[in-house]
């Protein structure tokens, strides 16, 4: 079978405009029943560089709720250090030390 030269739905990012799906890729995405990419390989990739974190580090303080095994005993942790994790998101950060503990 002969490979598909499709149109990108896209128009931003340097892109290519038209790009070519060749014919071992369309077999594959016909036998497992994925869709064809609908963008270029430029704008598929600055989708996945927008997906990514932003080049900064934040401040932040240990999060973790204290514990019998950690050295600082039942008392919330006081360690700061910098992180890429924003202090909106919702993941719990720890530092080294009490992640060490948590995690053996």
């Amino acid at each position: 079978m002969p490979s598909e030269t499709r149109a990108c739905q896209n128009r931003n990012h340097q892109c290519t405009n038209a790009f070519k799906v060749l014919s071992v890729d369309l077999d594959f995405y016909r036998a497992h029943h994925l869709p064809i990419h609908r963008l270029c390989p430029n704008c598929r990739h600055y989708e996945r560089l927008a997906k990514r974190e932003p080049v900064q580090l934040w401040s932040r303080t240990c999060m973790c709720a204290g514990a019998p095994s950690h050295a600082h005993g039942t008392l919330p942790c006081t360690v700061s250090f910098q992180t890429s994790y924003a202090l909106y998101r919702p993941e719990i950060i720890y530092c080294e030390a009490c992640y060490q503990q948590e995690v053996v």
